[in-house]
């Protein structure tokens, strides 16, 4: 929030042991209120972060929800997916929300883009929704829009500080909310949100998804393997085009096939 406003209204940086925020911080500014609220992993103050969140919400007037999550060494935290079915659960209206995913590193980066082939430095918000969308099975309701802010070097640890007016991450977290809907919720159209046995409900969340995980990783050796495949016939075609075209004809074919459905199922997935 503090780089969206470009100076420093809400305390952000490194915490030990429980979050920064644990009440819900409002600001306005212009014709806007902008509110920052705790999350649910801490389970000392778990019940009043839930009710710091639902008293965000009955503001009243028209919201546009963001939840930020952040990878562990390339997986979801489950604790952040088990919150964002906590909250969802509680509007009791139809809503739209947007996920954006912190301090994105440029490892993780390489490692999705040496399987999907998609430049996520160029990607749109719905090329990660959809790239991402195998990973988020588990929740009750599906993001609108994902993005992915990268990590920088000279704000790790460090405390309030926000992306300066040149830097990607601000132009690309700008057009996130600009294309982000906005939703008319009512005070009477919030419920209360549920933490009972939430730690219990993480490990389940965990156990769901690495089934997920691991259909997803399953399905993109599959097409790996096919695409290798099609690779190895292109090139004994291109050595050998008299004799291995005949003997390779019907082959050749099933795998052009079973290529081109793959890609498409990996479109889908992805």
């Amino acid at each position: 929030l503090n780089s969206i406003l470009q100076r420093l209204v809400f305390k952000s940086g490194l915490s030990v042991g429980k979050g920064i925020t644990q009440v819900q911080q409002p600001f306005f500014d212009e014709d806007k209120l902008y509110v920052d609220t705790p999350g649910l992993d801490d389970p000392y103050l778990r019940e009043q972060a839930a009710k710091e969140i639902e008293n965000a919400l009955k503001h009243g007037g028209y919201y546009k929800i963001v939840f930020i999550a952040t990878f562990e060494a390339g997986r979801i935290r489950a604790s952040d997916l088990t919150t964002i079915n906590a909250v969802c659960n509680a509007i009791q209206t139809p809503f739209q929300y947007g996920l954006i995913f912190n301090k994105v590193t440029k490892q993780f980066v390489r490692q999705i883009q040496s399987f999907t082939q998609v430049d996520l430095y160029q990607a749109s918000d719905q090329d990660f929704s959809d790239l991402l969308a195998p990973l988020l099975t588990t929740l009750h309701k599906k993001p609108q829009l994902v993005t992915l802010l990268m990590a920088v070097d000279d704000m790790q640890d460090e405390n309030n500080v926000f992306f300066t007016p040149d830097e990607p991450n601000l132009q690309k977290l700008n057009h996130f909310l600009h294309d982000l809907s906005a939703n008319s919720i009512t005070l009477n159209q919030v419920g209360v949100i549920d933490v009972y046995n939430f730690e219990q409900r993480v490990i389940e969340m965990e156990r769901k998804y690495n089934e997920s995980q691991a259909k997803w990783e399953e399905q993109i050796n599959k097409l790996t393997v096919i695409v290798e495949q099609q690779k190895t016939i292109t090139k004994q075609m291109d050595q050998h085009p008299i004799s291995v075209t005949t003997s390779l004809t019907t082959s050749l074919v099933v795998v052009i096939i079973a290529y081109t459905y793959l890609c498409s199922l990996r479109m889908r997935l992805l």
